[in-house]
């Protein structure tokens, strides 16, 4: 039997980490810190790594927050070069009404400007459930290339999520995960099948 781990996110997941941190591997080897500085709308996570006796700088992160509601916006990633940090990538975070993401763009510094690379749909159902997520993806030209279908029981526990593939015509299924919950609301049982020409195996 082949399971296959659900990775969605929280889509309506609001940023607001301060202060500082670390995480230490065992002495003597590579160990990382960050620190997190700024305010409710604009916040830089900067991540260290322990090298050569000293902190070196490695990454950073920049939140930006709507100043009205507080949700996250966008998120800019850098790099650091050796002498300063550098662009690498942006996500810009839209919402519908009442807050839930509903899309995602991500895009790529290329030296001189933004480039898109993907753009993430979300839509729910009526208890705002998560029960669409397309990600269109662009090469030469945008390209629907991936979805993911998720059903919900009267509890709103995720009963199954079906992955596709675009084939340039229509959507194409590729595996499944199905679940299975208890009165208690405690999932009991995944399974992961994959689809060809019969049917889900």
């Amino acid at each position: 039997m082949l399971v296959f781990l659900l990775s969605i996110y929280s889509v309506s997941s609001v940023h607001s980490e301060k202060g500082t941190g670390s995480l230490n591997v065992n002495p003597g080897e590579s160990s990382n810190k960050f620190e997190v500085t700024g305010d409710t709308v604009l916040s830089n996570k900067e991540c260290f790594i322990w090298y050569d006796t000293v902190w070196n700088e490695d990454m950073m992160t920049i939140y930006v927050h709507d100043s009205l509601k507080g949700i996250l916006v966008e998120e800019i990633f850098k790099f650091w070069n050796g002498t300063a940090y550098i662009e690498s990538s942006k996500t810009v975070y839209v919402y519908d009404g009442s807050d839930h993401r509903i899309k995602e763009f991500i895009l790529n510094w290329s030296g001189s400007q933004w480039d898109s690379l993907t753009i993430n749909f979300f839509s729910y159902d009526g208890n705002y459930n998560l029960i669409e997520n397309v990600s269109v993806q662009f090469m030469t030209v945008w390209d629907s290339s991936t979805k993911i279908k998720m059903a919900y029981d009267a509890d709103n526990n995720m009963t199954e999520a079906v992955y596709q593939n675009w084939d340039s015509i229509i959507w194409v299924n590729n595996f499944r995960n199905t679940f299975t919950f208890n009165v208690n609301n405690e999932m009991t049982d995944m399974l992961g099948e994959m689809w060809d020409s019969a049917g889900w195996q």
